[in-house]
């Protein structure tokens, strides 16, 4: 299985984060913030050494992911129906970590974000991708809504990832704004859009597994 894409995405993001980090690197101070909390704001700092090698290797170790899984993927849940569309996936998270790691590095440069809005603004954008090409993966055990009643049944699968795609574009819709909507909190609009439709859609797949069963 070919995976070119995937590959030079991978190689093209590494040599890019090595890149920028050994630019930074004598300007950046000894203590690089690398965890956030739920405010966005910096709790946990990381030696500048190991900083500048963390999304290098992140993102090396992501691709590689991406790359074995289809080949190790059990028959009758092979990834190669929806290849096209793991491809622009897996293409997708890169890009998502590679932006991420960035960020630490500016801010500890002294540039200023509001983690809340970027935060907010990067988890839209992502259900909005996701939730265009959800309908289009089929059955298998690495990516989409994996619950015990989609992976039984194609159609239960079928059902639950056309509805969750749908869902997913307009949850990352609802992020989005509130990422730009000064008078919310994002964080807790995120949490409450993933955590309400993790809830339904595993109900869902339920739900409609016992009618096709029964």
């Amino acid at each position: 299985m070919k995976l070119n894409a995937v590959v030079l995405t991978t190689i093209a993001f590494v040599l890019a984060a090595a890149a920028i980090g050994a630019a930074l690197y004598q300007r950046l101070p000894a203590q690089v913030p690398t965890h956030f909390d739920i405010h966005g704001r910096a709790d946990d700092y990381t030696a500048k050494p190991y900083a500048v090698l963390i999304a290098p290797g992140v993102l090396l170790l992501t691709g590689l992911l991406f790359s074995v899984l289809p080949r190790i993927s059990p028959k009758g849940y092979r990834l190669e129906p929806f290849l096209r569309v793991y491809e622009i996936i897996a293409i997708t998270v890169l890009a998502v970590e590679f932006v991420a790691f960035q960020i630490p590095l500016l801010l500890a440069l002294g540039y200023r974000f509001d983690m809340k809005r970027t935060i907010g603004i990067g988890t839209g954008l992502l259900l909005l991708i996701l939730g265009n090409y959800l309908g289009k993966v089929t059955r298998n055990f690495f990516v989409g809504i994996r619950t015990p009643w989609t992976l039984a049944n194609d159609e239960v699968w079928l059902r639950t990832h056309r509805l969750g795609g749908m869902l997913f574009v307009i949850g990352g819709a609802v992020i989005l704004i509130a990422s730009f909507v000064t008078a919310m909190s994002p964080e807790f609009v995120i949490l409450g859009v993933i955590g309400g439709l993790s809830l339904f859609l595993v109900v869902y797949s339920y739900v409609i597994y016992r009618r096709i069963e029964s």
